[in-house]
């Protein structure tokens, strides 16, 4: 009897949700796929003791962190928003922003606490009430504003390299009847639409 009184006045677990982040640049890196982060979270709020539930893990996909405009965290904040929720978990502290702009992060953190909810990531155990926490937090901020830029800095380098090689730079769309090689550098005929934009020379 005295067991299940126990057992009823158990208080429950505080709940948390968490949130995954990898880009077009990060993918394939080891530790950064959508599973190892998605794991990682996981084990963290479970040896935590905190109620993490599937659909309170929120992702987003081949988004940069440069901006706070992702599908994902909107959806995170949304829920956030509706109360009840006391933690927020990250594999790292860059998977929530990586802005030139330090406001970003203050921004993001102060929307989450102003709701009960605190911000972590597995990299980041500090106190964000403390002063040395605040300065672990602006500390991995620099580092991954400082990783932002020299990833923009290769992706140049290596956009200027093909060219003068004389590869294509490949983008987001490629022209009609056209379609990129398995390495991505240079393009190949659309057998299928190809006798499509003949006609269409033709016709002109």
């Amino acid at each position: 009897m005295e067991a299940q009184e126990q057992v009823a006045h158990r208080e429950p677990k505080p709940e948390a949700v968490g949130y995954v982040r990898v880009s077009k640049e990060e993918r394939g890196r080891r530790g950064y796929s959508i599973e190892d982060q998605t794991d990682r979270i996981k084990q963290y709020a479970h040896a935590a003791g905190w109620h993490l539930p599937e659909e309170n893990i929120f992702i987003d996909d081949g988004f940069s962190g440069g901006f706070l405009e992702r599908p994902g965290l909107d959806a995170l904040r949304d829920k956030v928003e509706e109360g009840g929720v006391s933690f927020a978990i990250a594999a790292y502290w860059d998977r929530w922003a990586r802005s030139e702009n330090p406001s970003d992060m203050f921004v993001l953190t102060y929307t989450l606490r102003e709701k009960g909810c605190k911000i972590q990531s597995l990299d980041f155990s500090g106190d964000l009430d403390t002063a040395e926490g605040q300065l672990q937090a602006d500390m991995l901020g620099a580092f991954a504003r400082f990783q932002r830029t020299k990833i923009k800095e290769l992706t140049r380098r290596g956009k200027r390299r093909r060219a003068m090689d004389g590869r294509i730079v490949a983008t987001t769309f490629v022209d009609y009847s056209f379609t990129l090689s398995e390495s991505r550098d240079a393009y190949v005929i659309n057998e299928e639409t190809i006798p499509i934009l003949k006609q269409i020379f033709e016709m002109v």
